[in-house]
């Protein structure tokens, strides 16, 4: 399989499965938004494929004393993600926005500062005829990777929406948020308080 982003010479897909894998600095985990865990949990269930999820982004509202689950993050198998079979992917029509995305990537900058980049350790990059250099600054990643980029966006969005949603339930009194929890009422919390998911594009939870 050869995927071209500018032709062969530039990106040529060997499919080795390290996209798929824990093995990158920079995807230690696969992390997913609710609406895409029922998606993989049944696709899992139809394929016979277990499916390991945990949450990966929780917020507790002490009014209703639920935490509400933002997002979640796919457990590894061996390194690897288990929908990955020889070296290709079960869902590939329905895999995460996180995986059309690649290999644009969120880097953490520093503290609460972000920035795209390019994973450059695939090695589809690494049999490259051209100099990835040609191709890794951020002017270049609009005219080399328009589809990648538009869902990584999504990413920002996402992330940005569930923010706005939060402080909108905030602000009508239906949540409370509970920043001023010491460690111990969080502890407590995760044990004993209800999960609900939350979803950014309905009018509640």
């Amino acid at each position: 399989m050869e995927i071209n982003f500018l032709g062969k010479d530039l990106f040529t897909c060997i499919r080795c499965g390290l996209c798929c894998s824990n093995q990158f600095e920079t995807r230690k985990e696969l992390l997913i938004y609710p609406e895409e865990a029922e998606v993989l949990i049944a696709l899992g269930f139809q394929k016979k494929i277990l499916v390991e999820i945990k949450e990966d982004l929780v917020f507790p509202d002490t009014k209703n004393k639920v935490l509400l689950v933002a997002r979640y993050k796919i457990k590894f198998k061996n390194n690897l993600c288990p929908f990955l079979k020889e070296n290709l992917c079960e869902l590939y029509d329905n895999r995460p926005i996180i995986c059309r995305a690649f290999p644009l990537i969120v880097k953490e900058k520093s503290n609460e500062e972000f920035e795209v980049v390019l994973e450059q350790s695939c090695e589809g990059f690494k049999m490259s005829k051209k100099n990835i250099d040609e191709f890794s600054d951020q002017s270049a990643y609009k005219k080399y990777f328009p589809s990648e980029l538009k869902y990584l966006k999504d990413v920002f969005k996402k992330e940005k929406s569930i923010l706005m949603k939060l402080q909108e339930m905030e602000s009508k009194g239906k949540i409370q948020l509970g920043f001023d929890m010491t460690k111990d009422e969080y502890a407590l919390a995760l044990k004993e308080w209800k999960r609900l998911d939350l979803f950014t594009d309905s009018d509640d939870f």
